[in-house]
């Protein structure tokens, strides 16, 4: 198991006394002590592994959120900065609800890549839906003049979801086919 310097002095006591019930006592009261311990370190090492992917990837898009509203509030980055902010939250929370199962074994370097991934997709896809969005595939019947609501919530699920605006561009060219247009 991949354990850190901390874990295993944690842990080794209770290995020893593991080893001592299997010698002095009974060895099958020691093989259930050692799989509750084998249980609990590996819920432990999920735990700590689930805190190397969310924590940091959090950490950057709190960073992205704030310098994004800093930037916004002075006039310096546009009317980019709503979906970047949006989709940034949407991203965290897509984070934290899809990523519940995760292998103890991955190494950290690795779950710091897919953070990353995951930062860049729900920011790239916020910016998709701001363009489909503005270029009227998206709530293009709608006025959003008084409206600016539905455009967040659109923001918010392009981070969320990273095939939001694929399936949505795909239900458009399917409605405006060739095929489509002459059935009609």
């Amino acid at each position: 198991m991949p354990l850190n310097d901390d874990e295993r002095n944690t842990y080794s006591k209770n290995i020893a006394n593991i080893y001592q019930i299997a010698m002095i006592e009974n060895i099958e009261m020691a093989k259930a002590y050692g799989e509750n311990l084998k249980s609990e370190i590996e819920k432990n090492l999920i735990i700590r592994k689930k805190k190397e992917l969310y924590l940091p990837s959090i950490i950057i898009l709190i960073i992205i959120v704030i310098l994004i509203y800093i930037l916004n509030r002075n006039n310096l980055i546009g009317e980019i900065g709503h979906p970047l902010i949006y989709g940034s939250i949407g991203g965290i929370l897509s984070m934290i609800i899809q990523n519940r199962d995760i292998d103890y074994k991955v190494d950290k370097e690795l779950l710091y890549f897919e953070g990353f991934k995951l930062i860049l997709l729900c920011n790239i896809m916020a910016i998709v839906g701001y363009i489909s969005i503005k270029s009227k595939v998206i709530l293009g019947n709608i006025d959003l003049g008084n409206n600016q609501y539905l455009q967040y919530i659109v923001y918010f699920i392009c981070g969320y979801s990273q095939t939001f605006i694929p399936n949505v561009l795909k239900n458009f060219e399917v409605e405006n086919s060739p095929e489509q247009s002459k059935a009609t």
